[in-house]
């Protein structure tokens, strides 16, 4: 699959080598990376979907999340998928769960679909959408997420994608992949 996005010129341009916004990132387990601490490149491909729906492509382009991060596990011939938002906020009002989640289905209803004979052609092992924000960044995240509007993504309506359903995840940040 690796090969085949790099080589769609729409997705080439919007490879990346990290996942990282503001204050708020993913970090990568060490089995991902080589031994100068960069990524992978046969295990780890990072794209930015921000850059593919964005007002120099398209007019008035759609809402997307800022990185799609897939993950060759290469002993199984699966691939985990991670779509991730990031948000560096010190309030949760900040994070209107309508907004974010039409991010995410910009992603399952028309990317997906527009790049379907690439990404729907593997088998995943594992699909995740993250809502990583520095919200409450060093604290107990999951006992103050019950207090806050980011509880509210737990009742949310699962995203269908390649016959799963997806919920969107909040996170602290930094959030690692392994």
């Amino acid at each position: 699959m690796f090969d085949k996005i790099l080589n769609e010129p729409d997705l080439f341009g919007i490879v990346c080598g990290s996942c990282s916004e503001n204050g708020a990132a993913v970090e990568f387990d060490d089995s991902l990376s080589l031994n100068n601490d960069e990524l992978d490149d046969a295990k780890v491909l990072i794209l930015k979907p921000d850059l593919y729906y964005s007002s120099g492509r398209m007019h008035n382009p759609p809402p997307s999340p800022d990185c799609l991060i897939l993950v060759n596990c290469l002993a199984n011939g699966e691939y985990g998928l991670y779509l991730i938002e990031l948000k560096d906020v010190s309030d949760t009002k900040q994070l209107k769960h309508q907004e974010i989640t039409e991010k995410f289905k910009t992603m399952t209803e028309q990317f997906f679909v527009e790049f379907a004979t690439i990404f729907s052609s593997v088998n995943y092992g594992l699909i995740k959408f993250y809502l990583v924000t520095t919200y409450l960044k060093g604290v107990d995240y999951d006992k103050k997420i019950k207090t806050s509007h980011l509880d509210t993504y737990a009742s949310l309506k699962p995203l269908p994608l390649f016959g799963k359903a997806i919920l969107i995840e909040p996170k602290p940040s930094p959030l690692k992949i392994v």
